[in-house]
């Protein structure tokens, strides 16, 4: 204890701004306006994220970063495409549920909250 009184504090420094990329551009894929990031056929079928948009909010910040990540990143990975198929054949009625039913919202949330963490750590780390 005597140790931690005797080291010397740090200096104060106020906290900083850090941006990320223009948001217009990471979630409304620029020109298209489609915020899907993929311009590929049968899969662009998807312009909104269902499921967060009810967890979260149409215009929350959440619900757009993670449908930038979901359709610009993950869906790259193995695992994304087969996630991101699934959720474009069944995520509107998922997300029709979820509206009604506050039990399947609370299932839900720890998975979205999951990729909205997984988003916010692969945007971060792409802009140091």
């Amino acid at each position: 204890m005597e140790q931690t009184q005797n080291r010397p504090k740090r200096a104060y420094q106020p906290p900083k701004l850090v941006q990320y990329g223009d948001l217009q551009k990471l979630t409304r894929n620029g020109a298209n306006g489609s915020g899907d990031g993929n311009n590929s056929g049968h899969l662009n079928q998807s312009k909104s994220c269902w499921i967060a948009e009810v967890l979260y909010g149409v215009n929350d910040s959440r619900t757009h970063l993670l449908r930038a990540w979901l359709n610009q990143v993950y869906i790259h990975t193995a695992c994304g495409k087969f996630v991101m198929f699934s959720y474009r054949t069944a995520g509107h009625q998922v997300a029709a549920l979820a509206r009604r039913s506050a039990a399947i919202r609370a299932l839900l949330l720890p998975l979205f909250d999951r990729g909205l963490r997984r988003a916010q750590a692969h945007y971060m780390s792409a802009s140091a």
